[in-house]
């Protein structure tokens, strides 16, 4: 072997050790961009996930109050059926119906009792009326109120959890 046989051979070693960093290079390239792509998809995906546990608890949320609501609007006539029957009984109980009358008072406590822990509250109907919150159903003359005043409550009106849940039917002063 001579020199330029020796220098041929070092040549191709190198040109072979060259393509190969090359291609080890290359590789190490196209890892490090399908590792980068794949944790970029996996962000995006943690992130779709987040979002939707989030929409899937408002949505919870929602229908809970809903069906609260809808319950609520059905036992409101029974509310307002007792409180008219105590109010009746306690004007016109004789001594024998005060166990009665007692019985419908506690009752009645109950009921206020569980609609304040459920957050349902009775809505203000005294002073000027307010169509966000109060249904005129009357118009009357009254000396003693100034126009648009209430004068009288027909039916209670309340919220639930700060939303109107049924409104107060009034009468209003002209």
């Amino acid at each position: 072997m001579n020199i330029h046989d020796d220098a041929e051979n070092k040549s191709t070693n190198n040109g072979q050790s060259e393509s190969q960093t090359e291609a080890s290079f290359t590789n190490e390239s196209k890892v490090e961009e399908t590792a980068t792509d794949y944790r970029a998809q996996f962000l995006r995906v943690s992130a779709d996930f987040a979002n939707y546990k989030r929409r899937m608890e408002k949505e919870r949320l929602e229908w809970m109050q809903t069906a609260q609501n809808s319950i609520l609007q059905k036992v409101l006539p029974i509310v307002d059926d007792l409180e008219r029957a105590l109010a009746h009984t306690q004007a016109n109980a004789s001594p024998e119906q005060n166990s009665l009358v007692e019985g419908f008072t506690l009752i009645q406590k109950n009921a206020k009792k569980i609609f304040t822990d459920l957050g349902v509250e009775e809505i203000d109907a005294s002073g000027t009326f307010d169509p966000e919150l109060h249904e005129a159903l009357v118009s009357v003359q009254a000396q003693d109120k100034q126009s648009d005043h209430i004068v009288e409550v027909l039916r209670k009106g309340y919220l639930f959890k700060g939303k109107v849940l049924r409104h107060a039917q009034v009468s209003v002063a002209k």
